[in-house]
């Protein structure tokens, strides 16, 4: 409903992207519901109850009120230089969602859900999803410069459901798994939180490729 809503101010596409779509190909329960749009944050702001998080409109990013439940709104955009291993330099906003879909981590998170029920692919997530693989989008080495935390969230990914890790993926992982100490512990610890609500083969697994990966 938020997404047909969205359209209806004018000529502008939202989709329902992240994990959402990646959790409902698979039959998993959806937890979070991420939103992504070329309508301008003064148009959201306009129409909806919104409210902001830290600096979470520098990247585009706003929090709207829709039928009592809050959605994470973020526009299409396209990220600068990575100068800390976290967050980018800046950001440009795209009308594009095609672009968008580029800097994403891995090709199964950057496939999105239109108002209409179907699937937006752009680099062959569905592909990897059914395959159960794990594969960075574009460069493994430049998504994993952009956030280092990234092959943490790689290993849990393919621990999961029987996946496996791209070649390449795993390979990028292991040259730059010195970079995992510029990773705060806060965030490590959540990684560490979410694979281990999984089943104990799953989680053990997580440890192992952790180990294969060097991290």
């Amino acid at each position: 409903k938020l997404l047909k809503a969205i359209e209806r101010l004018g000529n502008y596409s939202a989709y329902i992207v992240g994990g959402a779509p990646r959790d409902l190909i698979i039959g998993q329960e959806i937890n979070d519901i991420d939103i992504a749009t070329n309508c301008p944050m003064a148009v959201l702001t306009k129409n909806f109850h919104t409210y902001e998080l830290g600096r979470s409109t520098e990247f585009g990013t706003l929090m709207v009120m829709f039928e009592e439940i809050p959605y994470e709104v973020t526009q299409f955009r396209t990220d600068g230089d990575y100068e800390d291993g976290r967050h980018p330099k800046n950001i440009v906003t795209t009308g594009d969602f095609k672009e968008d879909a580029k800097r994403r981590d891995f090709t199964i998170n950057a496939m999105a859900l239109d108002s209409d029920s179907m699937i937006i692919d752009y680099v062959g997530g569905l592909k990897d999803l059914v395959n159960k693989i794990v594969r960075a989008v574009g460069n493994p080495v430049e998504r994993f410069n952009e956030d280092y935390l990234r092959m943490i969230r790689a290993a849990r990914f393919a621990s999961r459901n029987g996946f496996s890790l791209d070649p390449a993926t795993k390979r990028a992982a292991r040259q730059n798994a010195h970079l995992i100490e510029e990773v705060t512990p806060d965030r490590i610890r959540l990684e560490l939180v979410k694979a281990a609500e999984r089943s104990g083969d799953e989680f053990a697994r997580f440890i192992l490729l952790l180990r294969d990966m060097k991290l």
